[in-house]
């Protein structure tokens, strides 16, 4: 079952200028995604962005960020469907391989480590039965995934909350969540969390 990760960084972040290459506990913020994916039993890691320095951010890091995003899926109002329909094709057409599922990264949550990924990727194909036919959906920001023509079909992803309600995962979309989120990382980098 070949599945592709896809971490989305646009380079026009309002609330917090630049937030995806921002420092953050001696890194760009886009870096604790990026190594904690190509650690993980993910196929293959793609970085979609429409901005030079956040790509030449990523591969420096190790990531695979082979194209720039059509400025048209780098606005506010793109969704973030569209960007992973667009990744998927452009895996399609240039790598000649069809992903079965797709699961999306932010780069805003930085606490999500390669064992949580893991840990996502094992529950979504657990669940995959159970949720298509009950309809079950969980709500947090910290693993999504769906399967290819979920995207394409405009079908809100899967995401998966409960699997990570014994550990702060916090998504940073505001200075104080920086704050926050920097907190906690300084706390585990300490080994005190």
């Amino acid at each position: 079952m070949y599945t592709l990760g896809v971490i989305p960084a646009r380079g026009g972040s309002k609330r917090i200028p630049r937030k995806n290459i921002r420092d953050f506990c001696g890194k760009p913020l886009i870096a604790w995604t990026i190594e904690a994916a190509l650690d993980s039993t993910l196929d293959e890691v793609i970085v979609s962005t429409d901005d030079e320095e956040i790509r030449d951010v990523a591969h420096n890091f190790g990531a695979w960020a082979p194209f720039l995003r059509p400025k048209e899926l780098a606005t506010d109002s793109a969704s973030t469907c569209s960007v992973i329909r667009h990744a998927l094709q452009w895996v399609m057409e240039h790598r000649r391989c069809t992903p079965e599922n797709a699961v999306i990264l932010q780069p805003t949550s930085p606490l999500r480590m390669t064992e949580d990924i893991d840990l996502g990727l094992r529950t979504y194909k657990w669940y995959m039965l159970e949720a298509f036919a009950s309809g079950k959906e969980c709500a947090d920001g910290a693993f999504y995934a769906a399967k290819r023509d979920g995207f394409f079909s405009n079908l809100p992803p899967w995401v998966f909350k409960d699997i990570y309600d014994d550990k702060p995962m916090p998504d940073i979309d505001t200075e104080e969540d920086w704050k926050e989120a920097e907190r906690l990382m300084s706390k585990r980098l300490r080994g005190e969390l």
